[in-house]
């Protein structure tokens, strides 16, 4: 029985401990190029239940804070804008990690079901482009205050 080269494809015989194609030995190329499925299963393993609920968590966590910053830093007889800054952030790092492991999670997870990974896979991606969206007219106020 043959088998064949994992670095060219070609056959070889079974006993064979090099190609004789390329001269590769056998099994060297899989060591080191991951397959997709490894690589699948990184994601796979980081958009866990327990790493998304977590992510989710922490993503609602910095908004909160973000917030709480800013009312006590914004809303008073003198804004401080250091927390204003800092309520901006957090609140950006909040959401995005919400985003993120949303659609991370929707797309990598196999293990829900596909209708709430569709949700996850719309909510996170709506959360990301409106955070973005967000910070680029903050942005673009923070510019235009400057000049």
């Amino acid at each position: 029985m043959n088998g064949k080269c994992v670095k060219c494809g070609a056959d070889f015989p079974e006993e064979a401990n090099f190609c004789p194609s390329c001269g590769a030995k056998r099994g060297a190329a899989a060591q080191y190029a991951p397959a997709p499925q490894q690589t699948y299963g990184i994601f796979n393993s980081l958009f866990s239940k327990n790493f998304i609920i977590a992510g989710v968590c922490l993503g609602i966590l910095f908004a909160w804070i973000g917030s709480i910053i800013y009312i006590f830093g914004a809303i008073t007889a003198i804004p401080n804008l250091d927390a204003i800054k800092a309520s901006l952030v957090l609140g950006f790092i909040g959401f995005a990690a919400l985003g993120l492991f949303l659609l991370g999670g929707g797309i990598f997870n196999k293990e829900i079901d596909k209708y709430v990974r569709v949700g996850m896979v719309v909510m996170g991606a709506y959360i990301i482009v409106a955070t973005m969206n967000l910070l680029g007219s903050l942005m673009s106020l923070y510019s235009s205050y400057l000049h």
